[in-house]
């Protein structure tokens, strides 16, 4: 779980670099005070998730953690749109960046997230052969 955290982190700070780049000097008119709130948001949403993975990979079967795994991944991407509708209904300014952006945190994570639990899945799986 710590290496996770780390990566997680580093991947977050990799994304923060990359809008200060992009926001300052690129397309300066196109930033919007949620991108970064945004950020966080999908940066905790990922750490709360993970400790939840990990908590059930220890206590379900591979059936269960799969479906559960499912459930889990399902359940963030609504909670995640539900937020993405609460900003374009109340504070609709500029739309198509923070739409962007939400959409290339969400992948990037979500991508992190699911190699991370592969990979702990064939750990476990080498340990017991």
């Amino acid at each position: 779980m710590f290496r996770y955290f780390i990566f997680v982190s580093a991947l977050t700070l990799l994304w923060i670099a990359t809008g200060f780049m992009l926001f300052s000097y690129v397309i300066p008119q196109e930033f919007v005070v949620a991108i970064p709130i945004a950020l966080a948001l999908v940066y905790a949403g990922s750490l709360l998730v993970q400790y939840f993975l990990r908590l059930s990979l220890q206590k379900k079967t591979h059936r269960e953690f799969n479906l559960f795994f499912m459930l889990t991944t399902t359940g963030k991407l609504m909670c995640y749109l539900f937020l993405i509708l609460l900003y374009v209904v109340f504070w609709g300014d500029n739309n198509k960046a923070f739409l962007v952006s939400f959409l290339l945190f969400y992948l990037s994570f979500t991508a992190v997230e699911t190699i991370s639990v592969q990979m702990y899945l064939n750990s476990e799986r080498r340990k017991k052969n």
